[in-house]
Protein backbone atom coordinates (compact mmCIF):
# COMPACT_ATOMS: atom_id res chain seq x y z
CA UNK A 1 0.00 0.00 0.00
CA UNK A 2 1.16 3.29 -0.50
CA UNK A 3 -0.02 7.11 0.04
CA UNK A 4 1.30 10.55 -0.83
CA UNK A 5 2.75 12.53 1.51
CA UNK A 6 1.06 16.06 1.90
CA UNK A 7 3.05 18.54 3.47
CA UNK A 8 1.53 19.46 6.93
CA UNK A 9 -0.95 16.58 6.26
CA UNK A 10 -1.50 13.62 7.47
CA UNK A 11 -3.28 9.94 7.18
CA UNK A 12 -3.17 6.93 8.63
CA UNK A 13 -3.69 3.89 6.32
CA UNK A 14 -4.80 0.52 8.25
CA UNK A 15 -5.28 -2.91 7.37
CA UNK A 16 -7.96 -4.89 8.92
CA UNK A 17 -8.90 -8.70 8.42
CA UNK A 18 -12.42 -9.95 8.10
CA UNK A 19 -12.90 -10.76 11.59
CA UNK A 20 -11.77 -7.22 12.47
CA UNK A 21 -8.45 -7.57 13.77
CA UNK A 22 -6.25 -4.60 13.22
CA UNK A 23 -2.93 -6.02 11.26
CA UNK A 24 -0.99 -2.84 10.33
CA UNK A 25 -0.79 0.54 10.20
CA UNK A 26 0.79 3.73 7.64
CA UNK A 27 1.04 7.02 8.69
CA UNK A 28 2.26 9.61 5.93
CA UNK A 29 4.64 11.92 6.56
CA UNK A 30 3.85 15.34 7.76
CA UNK A 31 6.42 17.40 7.67
CA UNK A 32 7.04 20.80 6.18
CA UNK A 33 8.60 19.86 3.10
CA UNK A 34 7.89 16.41 2.48
CA UNK A 35 7.68 14.80 -0.85
CA UNK A 36 6.79 11.12 -1.96
CA UNK A 37 4.98 8.39 -0.59
CA UNK A 38 4.67 6.62 2.45
CA UNK A 39 4.60 2.77 1.65
CA UNK A 40 4.18 -0.38 3.96
CA UNK A 41 4.47 -4.18 2.52
CA UNK A 42 2.29 -6.63 4.47
CA UNK A 43 2.00 -10.47 3.65
CA UNK A 44 -0.97 -11.83 4.23
CA UNK A 45 -2.67 -15.19 3.21
CA UNK A 46 -5.51 -15.48 1.31
CA UNK A 47 -8.98 -13.89 2.41
CA UNK A 48 -11.19 -11.02 2.72
CA UNK A 49 -8.80 -7.59 3.78
CA UNK A 50 -10.34 -4.05 4.44
CA UNK A 51 -8.50 -0.82 4.39
CA UNK A 52 -9.62 1.97 6.62
CA UNK A 53 -8.22 5.44 6.04
CA UNK A 54 -8.59 7.97 8.19
CA UNK A 55 -7.24 11.71 9.78
CA UNK A 56 -4.92 10.72 13.15
CA UNK A 57 -6.75 12.85 16.13
CA UNK A 58 -3.47 14.99 16.28
CA UNK A 59 -3.38 15.74 12.58
CA UNK A 60 -4.63 18.54 10.27
CA UNK A 61 -5.88 16.88 7.29
CA UNK A 62 -10.08 17.12 7.38
CA UNK A 63 -10.45 19.17 4.46
CA UNK A 64 -7.74 17.69 2.51
CA UNK A 65 -8.13 14.84 -0.54
CA UNK A 66 -6.41 11.90 -0.02
CA UNK A 67 -5.76 9.17 -2.62
CA UNK A 68 -3.42 6.01 -2.03
CA UNK A 69 -2.64 2.99 -4.28
CA UNK A 70 -2.63 -0.86 -3.62
CA UNK A 71 -0.46 -3.38 -5.42
CA UNK A 72 -0.96 -7.12 -4.94
CA UNK A 73 1.70 -9.53 -5.78
CA UNK A 74 1.04 -13.46 -5.23
CA UNK A 75 4.08 -15.57 -2.75
CA UNK A 76 4.38 -18.23 -0.79
CA UNK A 77 6.58 -16.28 1.44
CA UNK A 78 4.27 -14.26 3.81
CA UNK A 79 4.57 -14.04 8.07
CA UNK A 80 2.71 -17.07 9.61
CA UNK A 81 1.26 -17.74 13.13
CA UNK A 82 2.42 -18.70 15.19
CA UNK A 83 5.40 -16.30 15.41
CA UNK A 84 6.25 -15.31 18.85
CA UNK A 85 9.02 -17.08 19.64
CA UNK A 86 12.70 -18.01 17.68
CA UNK A 87 11.41 -21.62 17.41
CA UNK A 88 8.09 -20.92 15.86
CA UNK A 89 8.83 -18.19 13.91
CA UNK A 90 8.63 -18.20 9.67
CA UNK A 91 11.74 -18.74 8.23
CA UNK A 92 13.23 -16.07 6.40
CA UNK A 93 15.14 -16.86 3.10
CA UNK A 94 17.79 -14.59 2.10
CA UNK A 95 19.32 -14.45 -1.67
CA UNK A 96 22.82 -13.34 -0.35
CA UNK A 97 25.70 -15.25 0.27
CA UNK A 98 28.27 -12.33 1.27
CA UNK A 99 27.86 -10.13 3.81
CA UNK A 100 31.07 -6.99 3.64
CA UNK A 101 30.79 -4.89 6.45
Amino acid sequence: MSIPNVPNKQWAEQMISSSGKELDILYTDKSEYTTGVSEMETGLQAGKYYIQIYRPSYGNSEEKPYSFSLNYEQSNYYEQEPNDTAQSATEIYVIMTTMVF
